[in-house]
């Protein structure tokens, strides 16, 4: 139900694990890109009940949002990302209110430019460092490269590359391989429109005499 006037919706849910839930959602009614929703559940069967409130902030070079549990806890978790020109930077960081306590926490830097991108991120409580860079070649070659090094395991740096290139305008191959010689490859083909084939393998190739590999392969349905 939808209330325009008053910038309100409300949607009411009943799934097959007999779980009510309702939703209240009010966007742009106290600020300009402010959307405030609350999320009340209901299970009949355990008299469980769950009640959440999150609100999220959208401005042009800003994106903030809060999530709040409010039975669980009570818990709140906050993210937020500025940018300018390209430039991006964000931070997130959870909290419990009752063991009155920062539970985690992570940070990121980052450019953006129209044919190639790149990222530094810090999360697991800033232990765990990232950097990637994607870079789109043409319209048909993409490629990108990512080292991770987590600061509570020691000093080894993981190292993954991929690829991407389109065949033609419905299908496409993906390459990727990491420093561990773990190599997969995937193949997507749009079969009709609205209907997508993905076939894909992974193999060890450190381990190739070995019950390590794994193929697969997917359909995905749009309307």
């Amino acid at each position: 139900m939808q209330w325009h006037r008053a910038g309100l919706t409300l949607t009411q849910t009943w799934n097959t694990a007999n779980t009510l839930e309702t939703k209240i959602e009010m966007s742009d009614n106290l600020a300009k890109g402010l959307k405030a929703e609350g999320i009340f559940s209901f299970l009949p069967a355990t008299q469980a009940r769950g009640a959440k409130f999150n609100l999220h902030f959208k401005q042009p070079n800003f994106h903030g949002r809060a999530f709040f549990d409010l039975l669980k806890g009570p818990t709140a978790s906050i993210d937020a990302i500025v940018g300018h020109e390209g430039f991006l930077a964000g931070a997130s960081a959870g909290y419990d209110v009752q063991k009155a306590k920062i539970t985690g926490y992570s940070a990121a830097v980052g450019y953006q430019a129209s044919t190639f991108s790149s990222a530094i991120t810090a999360t697991d409580n800033l232990s765990v460092f990232a950097a990637s860079y994607y870079h789109k070649v043409n319209s048909q070659v993409e490629a990108g490269s990512k080292a991770t090094w987590n600061s509570k395991t020691g000093n080894t740096v993981g190292l993954e590359v991929a690829a991407k290139y389109r065949l033609d305008p419905v299908s496409f191959v993906k390459t990727k391989i990491n420093d561990r010689g773990v190599a997969a490859v995937a193949y997507n083909v749009l079969l009709r429109e609205g209907v997508t084939l993905g076939v894909g393998a992974s193999f060890d190739t450190q381990k190739l005499d070995q019950a390590t590999h794994k193929v697969g392969t997917s359909f995905t349905f749009q309307s």
